[in-house]
């Protein structure tokens, strides 16, 4: 698991993130490295219909998924042109390297529960391609 982690007060099952999705809204250590981003007031139906919405990324001849960044560092979720997932870092210090986790499942509490493998390290504008494989049925 990252060495720091951001967990969501209206969502405690997602696993938790490297940096908080809401800079603007208030943060809760609750132990060393370990953070609760208050995020009751936000409406995520409306965020993932916005999302949905997004047009095509006309230059990679892919689409963006999402994207997680505020003011500070995030990613950006794309399919590229050749169908594979591409995660971007975004809005990162200069020098600041950040590590990348996955999970294939998550289950009870995925912060705790799943199984994170690392699958690199990078810095501002680095993109990790992954081949876009649907999950098997537990």
């Amino acid at each position: 698991m990252p060495s720091v982690a951001y967990f969501s007060m209206q969502q405690p099952n997602q696993p938790p993130l490297p940096f908080s999705p809401f800079p603007d809204l208030p943060i809760y250590e609750i132990e060393k490295g370990r953070y609760l981003y208050d995020d009751r007031e936000v409406d995520y139906e409306a965020l993932r219909a916005q999302a949905y919405a997004m047009e095509t990324v006309e230059s990679s001849g892919g689409q963006t998924l999402m994207e997680l960044a505020g003011s500070g560092p995030g990613l950006t979720i794309s399919r590229n042109g050749q169908g594979q997932i591409e995660v971007q870092i975004v809005n990162a210090p200069a020098g600041k390297v950040y590590d990348l986790y996955q999970t294939s499942q998550l289950e009870g509490n995925s912060a705790t529960a799943a199984h994170w493998q690392k699958v690199g390290s990078g810095s501002d504008g680095q993109i990790f391609s992954f081949s876009s494989q649907s999950s098997s049925p537990v």
